[in-house]
């Protein structure tokens, strides 16, 4: 649900091309964080972010170098982790690509250095608190009755810093 809001704030932005980059090995949580993604942007009636998306470090500095070989780099990114959304800023940089001016890019964790990158990241803050009796409650469900919830969603809020702005015209 949360980057389903990410989504539509990119989109209110103008928006229209959004793509998603995650890091490391196939994660059921980084898998959910695509779907909305998916869901948000084929609700919007934008293209699927499958068209840009990038799976893995070591994959961000091929995968930019070929979107801007194509001429297809989206106009923003839409990070399953802080540290994904990090690497896409940096690789981008490197390329004299401008965040947000040319290509905006959100994060998700609102780990405690988000803050003070530069740019610094807009990312989703999610309530580890309540995450946390969740998962209490889940472990104890499972202790006690066998089971417990497949899937927990703990509240979140968008945290809106200078890594996104404006679509530019292209």
């Amino acid at each position: 649900a949360a980057t389903r809001g990410v989504v539509r704030y990119l989109h209110g932005l103008g928006h229209r091309k959004i793509g998603f980059v995650r890091l490391g090995s196939p994660n059921p949580v980084y898998d959910l964080r695509l779907d909305g993604v998916r869901a948000e942007c084929a609700a919007l009636g934008l293209p699927a972010p499958d068209r840009w998306l990038v799976v893995g470090r070591e994959a961000v500095s091929g995968r930019v170098d070929e979107l801007m070989a194509r001429g297809d780099l989206p106009t923003a990114f839409v990070g399953g982790s802080d540290g994904a959304a990090m690497a896409m800023i940096s690789e981008l940089g490197r390329r004299g690509v401008a965040v947000p001016d040319h290509v905006s890019v959100t994060g998700f964790d609102d780990q405690p250095w988000a803050a003070v990158q530069s740019p610094p990241l807009t990312t989703v803050r999610v309530d580890r608190d309540q995450m946390g009796r969740y998962a209490v409650r889940a472990l104890m469900d499972l202790i006690q009755r066998g089971s417990c919830p497949e899937q927990i969603t703990a509240s979140s809020d968008l945290v809106i810093r200078g890594s996104t702005g404006p679509a530019p015209a292209r």
